[in-house]
């Protein structure tokens, strides 16, 4: 039986909301410090929606933006039951309490492309509460009919007569408040559905917005960590005494993941740690190379029966009915997220409890996580989230707040701690490698008609137990407790499920009488996390390249055979629309060919056709169409944006992803030798939303699961290479 995050993280599904108001906030406003020192002046629903006596509308961000656009997003579903534009609205991100979970895991982060899929209704609640309450008090307040008023553009319309929000924010406060007002129909939409700038965009491109990188604190000093240069190395002895004689060397001292080197400027910090002399304690994975996983992972696969993840009709046994049958493996590496702001944050320690400025995909776990580390309340740890510069599923991680927080404890005042670009890309966690074996077998007919599938890699989910069960448990577990059972938890993911992430994708797409998936686990130790769609990100590649090989295999074309077997009619429209767009099937310029691929990943379905040409054997890649049903489309820009940010990052794992491990040394450590796509390399991209009625879901990584297959179906249709390995490398 396949088990999720999900499942572990709603062990603390409480995400009742604060619903408060005016004077009597006590109880609530102090838990919620986004709550604190409000009093009449300021009417507010639910911590997330305030207005003030200014008339100024505030929105408290429950997500975190790094660029997929919530910010302008959610604020756009209030803005809309507000019937004001979104640059009206002042958006402050939320601080750590539970009013602000994530609906979908039942802990505060930003995680699977859930924002807009959670907060599309629940968010324009809280919003048309507010409309419906301040229209209540302003009736009472003129003794007018409610029926008589509306709320637009930040007034209250009395006929032709405007009056501020904030003249009714006082009574508001004081009267009971409506709960289920009326939302604003789909007809009615002003700017749901409608092309707007994003409200951040000014204060990004003009270098105003606030990154955690750009935290300007009082007398900070600034601190960089020696990190082992073997994965999970420690600190046997070192020698700061020339380092420690450097100018601006504030203190350099062991911290349980290295050594950390203090100074008043962070080029001070990095000229001394060169000179630091390291003894390290090697670890187990110094005997371990990377390039040595595919022929022990096949080994595994090929020895194994694994753990059984899904099994319909008669599962595998059923190939031995089959008319044609077609087996084919496929791998796929290591990989870094490479986000371009590079980990860093800023936290102070002091005797009342502790303070860190940091941008977070998980608030919730590294405050936890660092009232832990310092033994201390819980309550005592507050958090200010800024901007991020590019997740992708890199910031779920915390290590590098304990360590700001770790050598923060032992200096004096508030203290940066930024990591190089090579201590990222070397000290990541890293995307799985995964390899798959499909069986097939398809009928007289053609018609497929047995899929097995056997997956052989780490997984996820015991890595980031380790950060989640302290975070998720009550404080008065003691931190051995909570480790414990991180380790419990994840030798039995590990033992006994066949992890959901590991083989999310493989499979479901496909109308099929007959599957069987099954998961086998070797893990060698290299620390894993979330990547961009997580295990759809390689699953994508893996099923549509054996679905054009099945294609094949029955002599049809590729679109027809999908066609004729997709699961869902969401995906069959999804698909006609990009190859119809494409112009499919049509003639192409000289030596251009078609690829198309078709995947639903976190309730979102994406079809994608690339044209490409193989020019002295190299890929070039010069367009790709892409079809999206997202639901409801809050934001067409928005989700045109992400789809081509997908697409792109899809194409640089496609083509150059890859980290490499040599005796248990990354190889990589910057861009020239993790290399990024250029933007000379980047195709015209042409993107078509799908009209839908359905609530909308997410979009920051549905984009890039098709792409790598799409790309590698052209390719054979261009050279009649099939390519089962990424990166994609021709001459192999």
């Amino acid at each position: 039986m396949a088990r999720s995050r999900r499942d572990f993280l709603k062990i603390t599904a409480s995400t009742a909301s604060c619903f408060v108001m005016s004077v009597p906030l006590a109880s609530c406003a102090a838990s919620n410090p986004a709550l604190a020192n409000i009093g009449d002046e300021h009417y507010v629903h639910d911590g997330f929606v305030q207005v003030t006596s200014q008339s100024e509308i505030h929105f408290i961000l429950p997500r975190d933006e790094m660029g997929q656009g919530v910010h302008h997003g959610l604020a756009t579903l209030i803005a809309e039951e507000l019937d004001i534009k979104v640059d009206k609205i002042k958006v402050y991100f939320a601080p750590v309490h539970k009013t602000y979970n994530n609906l979908s895991y039942g802990a505060q982060g930003t995680w699977g492309s859930s924002s807009i899929r959670d907060h599309y209704l629940p968010l324009r609640q809280a919003a048309a509460d507010t409309r419906a309450t301040l229209l209540k008090a302003a009736a009472q307040q003129l003794a007018i009919a409610p029926q008589q008023l509306t709320c637009r553009d930040g007034f209250i319309w009395h006929g032709t007569k405007a009056y501020p929000l904030g003249d009714f924010v006082a009574t508001a406060a004081k009267i009971e408040s409506v709960k289920g007002a009326p939302l604003v129909t789909d007809s009615q939409f002003k700017y749901i559905g409608k092309d707007s700038q994003r409200n951040d965009a000014l204060a990004k491109v003009t270098g105003t917005a606030r990154f955690s990188i750009d935290a300007k604190l009082t007398k900070a000093k600034r601190a960089v960590v020696i990190h082992a240069p073997v994965i999970n190395g420690k600190v046997k002895d070192f020698d700061a005494t020339r380092a420690k004689q450097q100018a601006g060397i504030v203190d350099i001292f062991a911290i349980s993941s290295g050594i950390a080197v203090v100074a008043e400027h962070l080029w001070q910090a990095k000229k001394a740690a060169a000179l630091v002399v390291t003894n390290w304690q090697t670890s187990e994975l110094a005997a371990f190379n990377s390039a040595e996983l595919p022929d022990i992972l096949a080994s595994k696969i090929a020895t194994e029966s694994g753990i059984k993840a899904h099994k319909s009709g008669r599962g595998r046994k059923a190939l031995a009915t089959a008319s044609k049958r077609h087996s084919a493996t496929y791998y796929a590496p290591y990989l870094a997220h490479a986000t371009m702001e590079p980990m860093n944050c800023s936290a102070e320690v002091t005797a009342s409890g502790c303070q860190v400025w940091v941008g977070s995909q998980s608030p919730e776990f590294a405050r936890n996580g660092v009232a832990q580390l310092l033994d201390i309340d819980r309550e005592r740890v507050q958090f200010h989230n800024h901007f991020i510069g590019g997740g992708f599923g890199r910031r779920v991680g915390i290590d590098f707040i304990l360590e700001a927080v770790e050598i923060a404890k032992q200096v004096e005042g508030p203290v940066q701690l930024v990591w190089s670009r090579e201590d990222d890309i070397r000290n990541d966690y890293y995307r799985p490698p995964s390899m798959v074996k499909f069986e097939a077998g398809v009928d007289e007919n053609g018609q497929l008609s047995c899929y097995s599938v056997k997956r052989s890699g780490p997984n996820i989910f015991p890595y980031q137990l380790k950060e989640a069960v302290p975070a998720m448990l009550p404080e008065l577990f003691p931190s051995g407790v909570s480790s414990w059972l991180a380790g419990v938890g994840g030798k039995v993911v590990n033992d006994w499920y066949a992890e959901s992430s590991s083989v999310e994708g493989l499979f479901e797409d496909y109308q099929v009488a007959h599957k069987e998936v099954r998961q086998i686990t070797y893990d060698p130790g290299v620390r894993n996390g979330y990547w961009r769609a997580v295990g759809h990100s390689h699953s994508g590649f893996f099923k549509e390249s054996f679905i054009d090989e099945i294609a094949q295999l029955t002599e049809r074309d590729p679109f027809d055979f999908r066609l004729a077997h997709l699961a869902e009619e969401r995906l069959q429209n999804t698909l006609k629309l990009a190859t119809q767009k494409a112009g499919w099937g049509q003639k192409l310029p000289a030596g251009h060919v078609h690829g198309v691929a078709v995947h639903k990943s976190l309730k979102t379905y994406v079809a994608q056709v690339v044209e490409l040409s193989v020019e002295q054997g190299q890929i070039r890649i010069h367009k790709v169409t892409c079809a999206v049903d997202c639901g409801i489309v809050v934001n067409p820009n928005i989700v045109k944006a992400q789809m081509e940010g997908g697409i792109l990052f899809g194409i640089t794992a496609a083509l150059y992803g890859s980290i490499d491990i040599v005796e248990g040394r990354v190889s990589q450590s910057n861009f020239h030798d993790y290399q990024m796509l250029r933007i000379n390399q980047s195709p015209d991209i042409d993107v078509h939303l799908v009209e839908s009625k359905v609530a909308p879901t997410g979009v920051g990584e549905p984009g890039l699961p098709p792409i790598a297959a799409a790309i590698g179906n052209a390719v054979f249709a261009a050279t009649g290479q099939r390519l089962r390995q990424l990166p994609f490398n021709l001459s192999a």
